[in-house]
């Protein structure tokens, strides 16, 4: 949804729809997010109508949910309750400092993935998120546009962490720079689809993945509390 002044683009909000787990079903839902609105336009109620727009759409789609992420307390969030979103799970936002990322990895050790070990790694990882409420199922198609079709400026490399018995662990790390607060730009490491077989020792397998972040940058991660 576009939010024109003059012909000029002054805000938007993007809906990405996809099967989603939810309550143990995947569900046709609407991935909500980079809702923005410029500066000298807020205030205005351009953000609500333009929500407004995207809930009526994604609804005349047939789609069962729509889901965001937002900061608990914040105004977005005030918005998004008025509009009917209720918060469903608690997210931390994790930063691990330059040097400080290395928990001990007790003999395991990660690896890049080795040619011919994609599709492995895409079935690894979709049969881990399985269990994870507000995950997407990993089809060949997103595993593909994620993984290898990615822009070259946001690289992403997968990274496994092996066992005795087969795969302990896979992530994706993912480097790119983080604007800070101050409007500058950091050196950053991003772990996503973190995937651990049941059973893991999970510090040890972390550990193992996160020292795969290059020596001066920060490793982040997002994780829910569950």
């Amino acid at each position: 949804v576009a939010v024109l002044c003059g012909g000029t683009l002054v805000g938007n909000v993007f809906v990405t729809v996809a099967g989603v787990r939810l309550g143990g079903r995947v569900l046709p839902t609407g991935i909500v997010d980079t809702v923005m609105i410029h500066p000298a336009h807020r205030r205005l109620g351009l953000a609500r109508w333009a929500l407004e727009t995207a809930i009526a759409g994604m609804r005349d789609r047939g789609l069962a949910a729509s889901l965001l992420y937002t900061v608990a307390g914040s105004m977005p969030a005030a918005l998004y309750g008025s509009l009917g979103y209720r918060a469903h799970a608690p997210v931390r936002y994790y930063r691990g400092l330059p040097g400080a990322h290395g928990l001990p990895a007790g003999g395991r050790h990660a690896r890049r993935l080795h040619p011919g070990e994609e599709e492995a790694a895409r079935q690894f990882t979709d049969a881990c998120l399985a269990r994870c409420d507000g995950s997407v199922p990993l089809g060949e198609a997103l595993w593909r546009w994620r993984r290898q079709e990615r822009p070259a400026t946001l690289p992403a490399d997968v990274w496994i962490v092996p066992g005795a018995g087969g795969w302990e662990g896979c992530a994706a790390l993912c480097r790119a720079p983080i604007v800070t607060a101050a409007g500058g730009q950091e050196p950053c490491g991003v772990l996503t689809d973190l995937a651990l077989v049941p059973g893991a020792d999970v510090p040890r397998v972390l550990g193992a993945l996160l020292a795969a972040v290059p020596d001066g940058a920060e490793a982040r991660v997002l994780a829910a509390e569950a």
